[in-house]
């Protein structure tokens, strides 16, 4: 597959989901990697070109953004049959895999990759942004083990002065306003999303966790949730903050950067871990990913 003057070289899957299935791929001839996204165009159904309309709209407002921890697009290719958006590597998987692996992670490793997807937001929302798909597996890490938000293709474009009626995202992840459809903005819902991926990774559970679609939705109405065990009070505060389901009393950008937890020194500590709890994380892709009528 040719792009300007390089050749992408197509090698192993990495992962799928939704409308789409990534490979890690190459640049010939600089060798360097690249994450490939490959999408079948269906412009014949309806759901072909909703899907089809979303990966243009990701290609291009990722075209228009640059910062440290959001994931670059390097090109787009468009074939008959296929898109492919030619991206930035994560070397290091995403945040769903090391919550897998590692079960709930302590404050300070939290509060690193925390800050990080707050500078990367708060960029986003500047630049007029809005993810509307915060979760696990779109928190990716480079090479240096620092944070890369990717996929971008629930995101959209957002003014103060107008309010949308489009519920999309991940549902254990999603703020009351996309449950309950009720007209939005755009920020509040990345603040909320913020919130239950902090509690994500303070926990290793699924945010909202439960039997079916209805008993999560009206968890997710009324903020029930279990605060971590051993977590700080600054962290127990901020949580509460970001998971308020009136958006007017949500905490804004501007609260989360100026909180105190933002600015805490932790000492090391043993999280108690949850045998099978983190396990639950992937069940999430499978039940409820990316769900575009809710």
């Amino acid at each position: 597959m040719a792009m300007h003057e390089e050749t992408v070289v197509i090698r192993e899957q990495v992962g799928s989901g939704g409308s789409a299935t990534v490979y890690r791929g190459s640049l010939s001839p600089s060798n360097a990697d690249v994450a490939v996204k490959i999408v079948k165009k269906d412009l014949q159904s309806e759901k072909g070109r909703k899907i089809y309309n979303r990966t243009k709209s990701e290609s291009r407002i990722m075209s228009e953004i640059n910062h440290k921890h959001v994931c670059k697009i390097m090109g787009e290719v468009e074939t008959d049959a296929n898109i492919f958006l030619v991206l930035q590597y994560a070397a290091n998987g995403d945040l769903l895999d090391r919550l897998n692996a590692q079960g709930p992670l302590s404050e300070k490793q939290t509060r690193k990759i925390f800050k990080q997807l707050v500078l990367a937001i708060n960029y986003l929302h500047g630049r007029g942004v809005v993810h509307r798909d915060l979760k696990p597996e779109n928190v990716f890490f480079d090479e240096n083990d620092n944070v890369l938000l990717g996929d971008f293709g629930f995101a959209m474009t957002w003014s103060p002065v107008q309010t949308v009626e489009e519920y999309v995202g991940t549902l254990n992840y999603a703020a009351p306003e996309i449950v309950t459809h009720t007209p939005y903005t755009g920020p509040e819902l990345d603040m909320w999303s913020l919130g239950a991926l902090l509690l994500a990774m303070l926990t290793a559970r699924i945010p909202f966790d439960a039997p079916t679609e209805e008993s999560t939705a009206l968890k997710i109405t009324e903020a029930k949730f279990k605060m971590p065990v051993g977590a700080s009070s600054a962290a127990k505060d901020l949580l509460t903050k970001l998971l308020q389901p009136n958006p007017l009393k949500r905490a804004t950008m501007m609260d989360v950067l100026a909180h105190p937890w933002m600015k805490t020194r932790f000492q090391q500590r043993t999280i108690p871990t949850h045998l099978g709890l983190a396990k639950k994380l992937r069940q999430e892709a499978a039940c409820c990913h990316s769900s575009e009528a809710m």
